[in-house]
């Protein structure tokens, strides 16, 4: 049996996910590759006419979804395997890193007029989705919400306007990344916050992070460097990619202890240099085509920029995969977790 979920970039429908027994596999719509501004979702899914089978369409898909814990309690949510990035893409694939949507075949992708929703949040409900999150990641299920970051910590797309903070409703392209204390990792928000700002003083453009706190909960704030501004002051969203994704590397052997290829050696460095060199020219190319705001796949563009950083040395128990650095949370290409 067969089953499609339709995916977006930006507003233009670019090809269709499958799942035919068990199995996932990517094709390229022919309206897309006849583009002439055509792009590809991943320099791992180049534009072609031949689909993609399983092994070379899932990093780049399940590169998409949270991990460990946050993935298995979203499964349970809405009682599908863990291991179905089929089913969970069409669960909660509708605000991704990057520019993606997923949608069932047929249905429209929301106009701005329909995608404009934010649910602002008072002091309390703040306070009861810092608690909910652990037990229900993404607020999956919840009315309104499909949200998605990859990672293994817990996390939210939020909308911040700098006073309210919301939960963007039907597609409404979120602002910041909301980054809830770590149980396992002693002052989290603050060190992460300081480590942050520190990178700032020091001129090594990271994200713009702040610390918060409503009733006394701490939680740090990420602007989310896939999302801008346009003239007229709407959200709109970049597209990007990690380096796993883009080398083709699956998530659950991006950390070298679970046998990702050591990514400063032999091939992998010479792949990494050949997208450091060609995704900045291919972004300069399409730097004059509003829908793209491409920047090189978001990856290499910002690969100077320090996203997430956080002072191993006061970090009592840190786990081997929390310091691994080269994962992406949705504010980080090459970031811990």
């Amino acid at each position: 049996m067969t089953h499609e979920l339709e995916v977006w970039l930006f507003s233009d429908r670019v090809g269709t996910l499958a799942l035919v027994d068990g199995r996932l596999g990517f094709c390229y719509t022919a309206g897309w590759l006849s583009r002439p501004n055509a792009v590809a979702l991943s320099h791992s899914l180049p534009l072609r006419t031949e689909p993609f089978d399983d092994r070379t369409t899932r990093p780049f898909f399940a590169g998409l979804l949270p991990e460990g814990q946050m993935r298995r309690l979203i499964a349970r949510q809405f009682q599908v395997s863990g291991q179905n990035d089929f089913a969970l893409l069409d669960r909660i694939g509708g605000e991704c890193a990057g520019a993606v949507t997923f949608l069932a075949p047929g249905q429209s992708l929301p106009t701005p007029e329909q995608t404009g929703g934010v649910l602002w949040l008072r002091d309390e409900d703040v306070v009861a989705v810092l608690d909910e999150l652990p037990r229900r990641p993404m607020l999956a299920g919840k009315d309104g919400l499909r949200l998605s970051l990859a990672g293994a910590q817990d996390k939210l797309p939020v909308v911040f306007d700098g006073t309210r903070l919301g939960l963007p409703l039907n597609g409404t392209p979120s602002s910041h990344i909301l980054k809830p204390p770590i149980d396992a990792v002693e002052d989290s928000v603050v060190n992460e916050g300081f480590c942050m700002a520190l990178a700032e003083a020091l001129q090594l453009k990271p994200a713009m992070a702040s610390v918060h706190a409503v009733l006394n909960r701490p939680f740090l704030l990420v602007e989310r460097y896939d999302r801008v501004l346009d003239a007229q002051g709407c959200r709109q969203r970049l597209h990007q990619e990690d380096f796993c994704q883009a080398l083709g590397v699956v998530p659950e052997m991006k950390y070298q202890n679970e046998g990702r290829p050591d990514l400063v050696k032999g091939p992998a460095r010479r792949r990494m240099l050949e997208l450091a060199n060609s995704l900045p020219r291919a972004a300069r190319a399409l730097q004059s085509d509003r829908t793209h705001g491409f920047a090189g796949n978001g990856v290499v563009e910002r690969i100077v920029a320090l996203i997430e950083q956080r002072c191993a040395l006061t970090l009592r128990k840190l786990s081997a995969p929390l310091s691994a650095p080269t994962s992406r949370d949705g504010d980080s290409s090459a970031s811990p977790q």
